[in-house]
């Protein structure tokens, strides 16, 4: 159960490092269904794009087949969080994270900072400022997650 847990947050970590697609208008909504060790979800990324047609914010969220791995999807994101809290450096920077539980949906606001923080890598892939073509190459590079956008 642990290792569904830990693959789901991989999952959700990778995926907007990994996830782009073309759309229309302001928004890009790119979805995609999962089932680890027997456990299903699906995911949503909404990236909202500029006037340029680069990203400049991203929320994605996760329905669960059940509310029981919803909530505990939920707790392991907050104790996450929670650590990176506690063991920041002085005048390090937390950044603002908003996690919403709604049944068995989690939506996590301001995502690519939850990216970032859970990577550990401040020079990792950062979404804000893609373009949508580049978005798009990153999606077509990953083959194990198969995303469906418009």
């Amino acid at each position: 159960m642990k290792k569904f847990y830990v693959g789901a947050i991989a999952s959700v970590c990778g995926l907007l490092l990994l996830t782009g697609c073309g759309g229309s208008g302001n928004k890009v909504t790119c979805t995609a269904s999962f089932e680890e060790d027997g456990h299903k979800y699906s995911g949503e990324v909404v990236a909202e794009l500029d006037s340029n047609d680069k990203v400049k914010d991203a929320t994605i969220s996760m329905t669960f087949e059940n509310s029981d791995d919803a909530d505990q999807f939920y707790s392991m994101i907050q104790m996450v969080l929670g650590m990176a809290k506690s063991f920041a450096e002085e005048g390090q920077e937390v950044p603002n994270i908003d996690i919403k539980k709604d049944g068995k949906k989690i939506i996590i606001d301001n995502y690519a900072e939850f990216a970032k923080l859970n990577s550990g890598e401040e020079d990792e892939v950062n979404i804000i400022g893609m373009t949508k073509d580049e978005f798009i190459k990153q999606l077509e590079s990953d083959e194990d997650e198969k995303w469906s956008c418009k």
